[in-house]
């Protein structure tokens, strides 16, 4: 089984984050995390890849970014909703900037404190 991961096309919050604003956006389900008219041709484009073209199974998370980028990408074909395929949620930080946080102490704890910090960059999902 050939197993190939998206990640979604362009929303607001990336071309926020590309200015150099830091948007935390987690699991935010909005317009700000919605696809640009630039994030769905970037998905439609994905569907002329041959990789793409061979999936036969089309999974997503519940997250409106997820699912757009898999209907363009894929036309026609069921969607798999699989919750668990969620970005992680980052808490009281999402739909915030890291100058309106810098100064808070979750933050801080978020940011430097080791023992409160290490998942992180770690995350374990199970697709069976």
């Amino acid at each position: 089984m050939k197993v190939i991961v998206i990640r979604h096309g362009q929303t607001m919050a990336n071309i926020i984050n590309d200015e150099g604003k830091a948007l935390y956006t987690g699991t935010l389900n909005n317009e700000l995390t919605d696809l640009t008219e630039i994030g769905k041709k970037q998905a439609r484009m994905l569907s002329k890849d041959s990789n793409i073209r061979s999936i036969e199974e089309v999974y997503a998370s519940n997250l409106n970014r997820a699912i757009q980028t898999a209907e363009l990408a894929k036309p026609g074909y069921e969607i798999h909703i699989i919750e668990e395929l969620r970005e992680r949620s980052l808490g009281i930080f999402e739909g915030k900037g890291k100058d309106e946080l810098i100064n808070s102490v979750e933050y801080k704890k978020y940011t430097v404190d080791n023992d409160y910090n290490k998942c992180r960059n770690h995350r374990k999902v199970d697709i069976r």
